[in-house]
């Protein structure tokens, strides 16, 4: 599971505190800040360390044929989110780019992609008791006079927008049935939102206007038969 997350404790959302890097003043050399925005590279990416590592690529883990990637998302790369979790949102993002761009480089293998997306799921989770704080706390805490009464007024709006008896779980259950899909079946993309902040509307056009482009551009072999809605 790329994502490296825990099926249901990696999806719920509160806007907690401001994030890790506030007032940090970032200190690279002139090289490797250009090191670091020069990334076009035009080739296939594997997602595991390269052969020569002594360990094998995706493609190699079955053979040709049949495969099943699954990556477990979050509902706010496309949906309504809060401030203050900047750097979670971010690496989300970050994963969706990957899970689209490696479900076209492995359909040749015969490895399909799934990327199953969770809400925010407040009940059934206990990772914010464990949540990171600031490490500049002295500016961290300049947040407190104008946003702390926003921040609470949020988390209670969270939980009043989440439907009871819902629980994190539901997410583990749906991997369970995506992977006990027969192969060729599979959704690229399946939403687990009892809140429904608007990800899967967002997400359903943008699968439909990345199908379209495949076909436009001619690659459109790379696309799964339920790579769009």
């Amino acid at each position: 599971m790329p994502a490296g997350s825990t099926p249901g404790a990696r999806s719920a959302r509160s806007p907690a505190r401001p994030s890790r890097c506030v007032g940090a003043r970032a200190r690279r050399p002139r090289d490797a800040n250009r090191s670091a925005l020069g990334l076009a590279i035009a080739r296939p990416h594997r997602p595991d360390p390269q052969p020569d590592d002594g360990q094998h690529g995706a493609a190699d883990h079955a053979p040709r044929g049949q495969g099943l990637l699954v990556w477990v998302g979050s509902t706010s790369t496309r949906g309504g989110h809060p401030p203050f979790l900047a750097p979670y949102f971010a690496a989300k993002a970050a994963m969706d780019a990957l899970a689209e761009s490696y479900a076209a480089e492995l359909i040749k293998f015969g490895i399909e992609t799934t990327l199953v997306v969770p809400g925010a799921h407040p009940s059934g989770t206990n990772h914010f008791a464990h949540a990171g704080a600031p490490a500049d706390s002295a500016r961290a805490a300049e947040y407190d006079e104008p946003y702390e009464r926003l921040r609470d007024t949020m988390t209670e709006a969270l939980s009043r927008i989440f439907p009871p008896a819902r629980e994190a779980r539901e997410v583990a259950d749906e991997i369970v049935r995506v992977v006990g899909l027969p192969h060729g079946e599979r959704p690229v993309r399946t939403h687990v939102d009892p809140s429904r902040d608007g990800s899967e509307v967002v997400s359903t056009m943008d699968d439909r206007i990345r199908a379209e482009f495949f076909h436009r551009v001619g690659i459109g072999e790379l696309l799964t038969p339920r790579a769009s809605l």
